[in-house]
This record gives C-alpha cells, structure tokens and sequence, in this order.
C-alpha cells in the first residue's frame, strides 16, 4: 500500500518545481519532472523486473534442451513420412523461437551481473526482448499444436508434451509485462508486484496532491504575508514556501489534525532545507492552525532563517 508520507513528499518536489519554474499548472512539463523525479523508483522496478523474468524462467533451459531434442527427432522422421514433412517448417519455426528465447534470457542474466551498467535501460531493453519472445513462443505453440494434431496416431505426442510444459512456464512469464496488473502470493514476485503497484499509483496520486495545492497559490501567499512580519513570502526560500504550501493546504482543505501537518512538514524541512528551517517551519503552521478558525490571520514575530543560517541538505 502507497504510504501518504511517500505522497506528500513527492508532491512537495513537484510544488517547488513548479515554482523555480514559475510556471502555471497547466503550462508544467510533467513527464520530464517524473522522469527524473521517479529515476530511483522506476530503476528499482526495473531491476525486479528483470530479476521476477530469471525467477519465473529459472527452468527454460531444460525444457528447452528438451524440447529441441525432442524436435530433432521428429524432424529426422520427417525425411521419410510425407505427413511430418508438410509440418516441419511449422516445428523448426518453434525451436528457432525456443532459441531465441533463451538467447534473450542470458542477455538479461548478463545485464543484471554488469557492474559495470550505468542506468537500466538496458536492462529494460532485455526484459522487453524476453518478454516478446516468450508472447511469439506462445502463438507459435498455438499454431504448431493445430498442425500436429492434424497427424494420424500419436506421431507428434512427445514433442507435444515437451512444448507444452515449457508454453506453461511462460503463460507465467507473460504477465510481467504489466505487473501493476498482477496479484500474487509467491515470495519470490511479491516484492516485485508491490514496487510496481506503488509506482503506478504513485504518479497520478502526487501530481493531484501537488495540483490541488498549486491552484491555491494566491491564497496562501496572502497567508503567508499576514503571517511573515516585515518579510514578504516572495523572499521565501522556495523549499520552505512549498513545504508552508502544503502544509496550509493539508490543515485547511484536507483538515489533517495539526500533530500531524507540523511532524510532516518539520520532517520534510529537515530533509530538504535545513536543520534551522524546520523550527521556523514548525512555527507559522502552529500558528496558522491557531487562528485557522477565527478569520484574519494576524501579524506575528515569525521570521525565516537567513541563508547563512540555513544548512541545505
């Protein structure tokens, strides 16, 4: 499940985009933002990924070997049985597929060991080609099944039951293709599926937190003005006017409880702005839940650090 703190932090790295931008809700380039945003998240999702396709397929190899050796031998009886060789092209087209799948799977092996890789891309690109490999296997067994059930007798059966067991395993491969879509309770994928759930969750569910407060900008800089006395909200360092956005957000229109918006935002001032940012923090949201109620917000001493003050993170 999508923790809300993941959430709200996320979002504040989108508020205070948005504001080094300048830039209206509407004009904001988002994908570029969650590319590098999500970098971290989605490089993780890919390496489960890659590692969930290794588990799934851990025994290809021996059905594979199987599988050929089994297809070798119904393509030599082709040679003399008229009925096989009309089918034989249809069969090589399924052990070149088999093949190739495994020539996929030791180019993802081989991208996951590199040490040396920069980024997953290519990883990606591996699990891409397994993937659609494993999804040609599996229309080629469909056709292949309806040739050879076309033949007299019990002919084709051994090869059959080989290509069966290995169209098994990867009816159970496929599905990585959109984990976010998946449910599962095996150990070894549960990471897997969890990480992809969250991520595809947590795009959506950041942007509209970061929106919604976004679309508020003018109210809460006349807040902030009645709060800051002699020091206009414009000379806000924008990590703490992000985080003082979000947090007058979240007390007035979410109506979180004040414990909770003041850890929040103290936390997240510590982690982005400064050790010295997070009482002043702590200071105006305490203060703007105090008098949330009661109409005008007054003038009160509550100053920003100066930059000299502050240590970024």
């Amino acid at each position: 499940m999508l923790h809300q703190s993941k959430i709200r932090k996320t979002a504040l790295l989108l508020i205070y985009a948005m504001l080094e931008q300048g830039a209206s809700a509407q004009d904001f380039d988002y994908d570029i933002f969650w590319d590098l945003a999500l970098a971290k998240d989605i490089d993780q999702v890919r390496l489960a990924q890659a590692k969930a396709i290794i588990h799934v397929c851990r025994a290809s190899a021996d059905l594979t070997d199987t599988l050929k050796t089994r297809g070798e031998t119904l393509l030599a009886k082709a040679q003399t049985d008229g009925a096989l060789l009309q089918r034989a092209g249809t069969v090589q087209r399924l052990l070149d597929c088999a093949t190739a799948l495994q020539e996929a799977l030791a180019t993802l092996r081989d991208a996951i060991n590199d040490k040396r890789r920069e980024g997953t891309d290519s990883l990606l690109e591996a699990s891409r080609l397994v993937l659609q490999r494993a999804e040609h296997y599996l229309v080629l067994v469909h056709e292949t099944e309806e040739r050879l059930s076309e033949l007299p007798g019990a002919k084709a059966e051994n090869f059959c039951g080989a290509m069966r067991r290995l169209q098994r395993m990867l009816t159970g491969c496929t599905p990585l293709k959109e984990p976010e879509k998946m449910e599962t309770k095996e150990a070894e994928l549960l990471g897997f599926v969890q990480k992809s759930h969250e991520l595809a969750a947590l795009r959506p569910a950041a942007q509209q937190l970061a929106v919604d407060v976004y679309s508020h900008r003018d109210e809460w800089e006349e807040s902030l003005s009645h709060l800051l006395r002699n020091y206009m909200p414009n000379r806000l360092d924008n990590v703490d006017k992000a985080i003082l956005y979000l947090s007058l957000h979240e007390l007035k229109y979410r109506k979180l409880d004040v414990r909770i918006v003041v850890s929040e935002a103290t936390n997240l001032a510590h982690e982005f702005s400064g050790s010295k940012s997070a009482p002043f923090v702590h200071g105006i949201i305490a203060t703007a839940a105090g008098n949330l109620n009661g109409g005008e917000l007054p003038e009160i001493p509550c100053e920003p650090p100066s930059e000299q003050e502050k240590q970024p993170h």
